[in-house]
């Protein structure tokens, strides 16, 4: 029965810090776990995934449970919103067409992606609080899409991500001229659009593309090929750097611009990892990892990495995460290796012979 896993869903909400920068962390696995309950026990599935959802969502606590040991159960709406999408993605093997056709028949419905980057944070009562931070299931719906293959072209594609950039700035400057107003309180909760700066749009891109990669290697069992993607590892090891840097360009380290990289790109490359390599691919993606966490105490005098000083003042930085940081994410990261590997091995177990989604496996697994 699905419902047997409810308790483990709460138990991988749990975080722990118990010193310093160390963090453990495994909420982002939410989300394949969901998709697995959905993929076995169907609308069922997806039910007790979303009863679980209620008590994360609700009685989120954050607090201490020993002398420099930080405790935080639930997680924010955005990872419950993406393990509620992928479970009931995988619930039936329809479902995937059935979003396909829903936004060919119309692709005008893609600006119900507007709506996602909408987020509400409400004041902690004992510790308690409510989050509907959605970062993470902007970069899932855009997975999605490239999953399903749904025949979107590349106009409305830019338009549903310049219409989310142009919103976010406009809710910036709004919020900043109505608090400085005397107008806007946070005393009931602070609203947000998170969804205005480069580092947003990169990740969309990226997941938008992993999408259409998983889709293509999971229908013909080969590796993406095309003149960006020449190199496989090269580009895998590019895209796990980017997650773990910011770079930035104006005056001053503080003031500054810049671009920031997402964390949860490197998971994202880790899963891409798994599903072409297995369970080495977590050896091409590592070593950069370790390479840069080790090296940004040696350039901590440079701001981490290195800063420059150009004309006029202005400024070029870049720097990386604390190492102990670092290497909090190494077992998360290879879980996601794993979940890449094991995705892998049910794509060839399915022995695909048409064009379709890896998701209608669980039909041909139920038939035979």
């Amino acid at each position: 029965m699905p419902w047997a896993f409810i308790p483990f869903l709460m138990l991988l909400s749990i975080w722990i810090a118990p010193a310093g920068d160390l963090l453990w962390n495994f909420q982002t696995l939410l989300i394949p776990v969901a998709a697995w309950i959905g993929y076995r026990y169907g609308i069922d599935g997806v039910k007790a995934v979303f009863y679980a959802s209620i008590p994360l969502l609700l009685f989120r606590y954050n607090g201490e449970i020993a002398v420099s040991m930080r405790f935080h159960f639930g997680t924010s709406g955005g990872t419950l919103l993406a393990a509620l999408a992928m479970a009931w993605l995988a619930a039936a093997p329809e479902n995937p067409e059935k979003l396909a056709s829903y936004l060919r028949e119309k692709p005008a419905r893609l600006a119900w992606l507007l709506l996602i980057p909408l987020t509400y944070v409400a004041p902690a009562i004992g510790g308690f609080q409510i989050r509907l931070d959605n970062s993470l299931s902007v970069n899932v719906a855009f997975f999605i899409l490239g999953l399903i293959h749904a025949p979107l072209k590349r106009p409305h594609l830019i338009c549903a991500i310049g219409g989310m950039v142009c919103i976010g700035i406009v809710a910036i400057i709004a919020e900043v001229l109505l608090r400085e107003g005397g107008v806007l309180s946070f005393e009931l909760g602070r609203p947000a659009y998170l969804f205005f700066s480069p580092q947003d749009v990169i990740s969309v891109v990226l997941f938008l593309f992993a999408g259409v990669w998983t889709r293509t290697f999971l229908k013909t069992g080969e590796m993406p090929r095309s003149r960006f993607l020449w190199n496989t590892p090269i580009l895998l090891i590019a895209i796990m750097i980017y997650s773990q840097m910011q770079f930035g360009l104006l005056p001053g380290f503080s003031k500054s611009i810049g671009v920031t990289g997402d964390g949860y790109v490197s998971i994202l490359c880790c899963l891409l990892a798994g599903l072409f390599f297995q369970k080495r691919g977590i050896l091409i993606v590592l070593p950069p990892l370790l390479v840069l966490s080790l090296l940004s105490p040696a350039f901590d005098e440079f701001r981490n990495l290195g800063e420059a000083l150009l004309p006029m003042d202005m400024r070029f930085y870049i720097w990386t995460r604390p190492p102990d940081r670092v290497f909090s994410l190494i077992l998360e990261l290879f879980l996601w290796t794993c979940v890449g590997a094991q995705l892998r091995a049910w794509s060839h177990t399915a022995q695909l012979e048409a064009p379709r989604s890896f998701l209608s496996m669980r039909a041909e697994t139920k038939d035979g």
